[in-house]
């Protein structure tokens, strides 16, 4: 969902990111994030449905993580929408400038480093993460043939 919104405010009618000059994001070194489609997570849904409610395959109670690699940052993230979203729509954002936390005030505390790790679904359900490039070339591409 969060790659989806994203996209959709980046590219699509009504879009701050269309009109702007500069973009200015925050480029923490050591907080990763990582996208993860709405159809790759349908996938992974999926598959864990298929699992817990085979009889043989046993308890699976717990928390787990799941996103796409490989690891990226803010900036590294919204640089490859900018790039990736040229190829489907004339974009005025000409910079994309790296900011460091203290220049993007904030009432929530940043963690240092705040990666996922999907270990335990990949042990358990044998899931493997999705390259999320590959996914948001995917989404861009549908999204800008239904001209959502």
């Amino acid at each position: 969902p969060f790659l989806i919104r994203a996209i959709r405010q980046a590219f699509f009618p009504g879009s701050f990111i269309l009109n702007m000059n500069s973009l200015k994001i925050v480029s923490w070194n050591l907080l990763y994030r990582q996208g993860a489609a709405v159809c790759d997570i349908a996938r992974v849904i999926g598959q864990i449905a298929q699992k817990i409610t085979d009889p043989q395959s046993g308890t699976h109670w717990g928390t787990y993580h799941y996103c796409g690699a490989p690891m990226t940052n803010w900036y590294q993230f919204a640089s490859t929408i900018i790039a990736e979203g040229r190829k489907y729509h004339s974009l005025q954002t000409k910079n994309i400038l790296a900011i460091n936390t203290v220049d993007y005030p904030t009432v929530a505390q940043r963690p240092k480093y705040s990666a996922l790790c999907c270990d335990k679904i990949l042990d358990r359900f044998n899931i493997q993460q999705v390259n999320w490039q590959s996914e948001l070339q995917y989404v861009l591409k549908v999204l800008s043939r239904s001209n959502i």
